[in-house]
């Protein structure tokens, strides 16, 4: 669930929600994309990896937490 992943979430979010969907000022202090990247991709990330290992949502928290540093030299 890392940069990959994220594109991937990311590509799947701006086609279930277009630009003419998501307006910049519906998420201030962040722009459509900026509440995208940080708060919409990350949280499906956590949902999937919750799904996954059936887990709770602090639970796929801790995965992500510790399995960033192994996505990052395994997938840069």
């Amino acid at each position: 669930y890392g940069e990959v992943s994220e594109a991937i979430i990311m590509s799947a979010v701006e086609r279930l929600f277009p630009r003419h969907i998501l307006q910049d000022g519906d998420f201030l202090p962040f722009s459509a994309k900026g509440f995208t990247q940080l708060i919409l991709a990350p949280e499906a990330a956590l949902m999937l990896i919750a799904e996954d290992r059936a887990v709770t949502l602090a639970e796929a928290r801790q995965v992500a937490l510790s399995s960033s540093m192994y996505g990052y030299f395994r997938f840069p």
